[in-house]
């Protein structure tokens, strides 16, 4: 029996992700945290895996989804934020509602950022802990430098920390060692 997205798509049986707009379709998709959900079987894999464990297809780029911007359904479709790690394409998807802290986890300090460049080499790349925040404000985004150690750089330019500065559509920011891409769509007028 197919999996029906709440926008419109019929995904084949057992589907944790939909292959249209990738939103999770069950509260066992793993929303917590980046996964690759497989577009042959469904079946979940860890984010470093280039092939399905289960069927050995190829995978699609990861995707960060929040367990509150699921339930939210339509709108948070059509959201049009967000980062991408150049090294393997992961994208992480922007609230335009909340700040979001960017840097690594380190379970001795307690430090759980909101989104955790660990898994994209940000311990050896020298992300920080807290390393940036990002946020929007007035129908713009923002990226502030949280006094990070290997500083925090928007198209080359090093920032100042607690500077915010205005991200536009194909900026290239750079943590430490670590490239990411912010993409921003403005939504069609109503």
């Amino acid at each position: 029996m197919a999996v029906q997205c709440e926008c419109g798509f019929s995904n084949a049986d057992g589907a944790y992700f939909c292959e249209s707009c990738g939103q999770p379709l069950t509260e066992d998709s793993a929303l917590h945290v980046a996964v690759r959900a497989c577009k042959v079987c469904g079946a979940p894999n860890m984010p470093a895996a280039d092939k399905c464990a289960q069927c050995g297809a190829a995978l699609p780029i990861v995707i960060f989804r929040e367990k509150s911007e699921a339930k939210r359904g339509a709108k948070s479709r059509n959201r049009s934020a967000k980062l991408i790690v150049t090294e393997d394409n992961s994208i992480y998807e922007l609230s335009a509602e909340k700040e979001i802290i960017i840097g690594r986890t380190d379970t001795q300090s307690q430090s759980y950022p909101d989104l955790d460049l660990t898994l994209h080499h940000g311990d050896d790349g020298g992300v920080s802990r807290i390393h940036a925040r990002v946020w929007r404000e007035s129908g713009e985004y923002y990226i502030e430098d949280q006094r990070s150690t290997n500083n925090t750089y928007v198209n080359n330019q090093r920032l100042e920390p607690f500077h915010p500065t205005a991200l536009r559509n194909g900026d290239i920011i750079r943590l430490g060692k670590v490239e990411l891409i912010f993409e921003y769509i403005e939504p069609a007028a109503p």
